[in-house]
């Protein structure tokens, strides 16, 4: 009898902690503008909640056998129809969500395709999500997102016209804390890879790539900044380049690196089926 009273206290108050999450959530959307990352959480709950209270009502107030059977049945035609019309919503049936943690499982990259509309979200306690930014451009095709580094996720997508973008979801910071960072003011210089024969010049706000013996130059208006981690190098049409600042960069109050010789910028260029990244030493220049 105690093991029995036990029970249908413990399922009672996972029912009502359930109801509550759910009353929850709702407030957070309407106050802060968060959502559940995944559409389905929603629907496991309420599923838990039906199944629950389903048990609670069929162990102690029904006590034929037969009216047993018949209610576990309803029960769980119950649960069937429930998840078969939320299957059918049309954020669940119509958007797809793209999700990538990050080597740490400590961020979530989280991207929201609606048509050709696709909205990028920050995830907060790896359950809920808010709007940050939707694509510039429409999408008719998206690649498989890259952990950059562990607070720097990348991925490309195709628009409608056939060019190439890159979009950077960042986590970290870089740069003395201080105020806000220009990428480009923390990684002046001259930084090379021999091995790929690739380099990359970033003299006075001008930056000049060098691939395999193909020059190409940006101006500060085809340098596109995300967060303080990294930037995209475009001809105003699609992403050519992209390059990222280490997690392991430290940096002065006057945000001049002080590990310069340990530091390697991350580069690398739009691809849908795989983002190769190539380091980049530091190898003079000015700073």
């Amino acid at each position: 009898m105690t093991k029995r009273i036990f029970l249908n206290a413990l399922g009672l108050i996972v029912i009502i902690f359930m109801v509550i999450i759910q009353i929850g959530a709702k407030f957070l959307q309407m106050k802060y503008g968060l959502t559940y990352l995944s559409p389905w959480i929603p629907v496991v709950i309420n599923s838990c909640i039906i199944l629950l209270g389903g048990l609670l009502l069929l162990f102690n107030f029904i006590d034929k056998k037969k009216y047993k059977c018949i209610f576990s049945a309803f029960i769980l035609l119950s649960l069937v129809a429930f998840i078969g019309f939320s299957s059918q919503a049309k954020e669940i049936k119509e958007n797809r969500n793209i999700y990538s943690v990050s080597p740490d499982k400590k961020n979530i990259f989280y991207l929201k395709e609606d048509g050709q509309t696709v909205t990028y979200y920050q995830s907060y306690y790896l359950v809920f999500g808010k709007m940050r930014e939707v694509f510039p451009y429409s999408v008719e095709k998206i690649g498989k997102p890259r952990w950059v580094t562990n607070d720097v996720a990348a991925v490309t997508y195709q628009d409608t016209t056939g060019h190439l973008h890159l979009y950077l979801g960042t986590y970290g910071y870089r740069g003395s804390a201080l105020s806000y960072k220009y990428v480009t003011s923390l990684t002046r210089g001259i930084w090379e890879n021999e091995l790929s024969n690739v380099n990359l010049s970033n003299i006075r706000g001008n930056i000049q790539v060098s691939d395999k013996g193909s020059i190409s130059t940006y101006a500060s208006d085809q340098i596109v900044q995300f967060g303080t981690s990294g930037v995209v190098l475009t001809d105003k049409s699609s992403a050519k380049y992209a390059y990222v600042i280490p997690e392991n960069a430290v940096y002065e109050p006057d945000d001049t690196p002080n590990n310069l010789q340990d530091i390697q910028l991350l580069a690398f260029k739009p691809n849908l089926e795989n983002i190769e990244v190539v380091k980049l030493k530091y190898t003079g220049g000015e700073q």
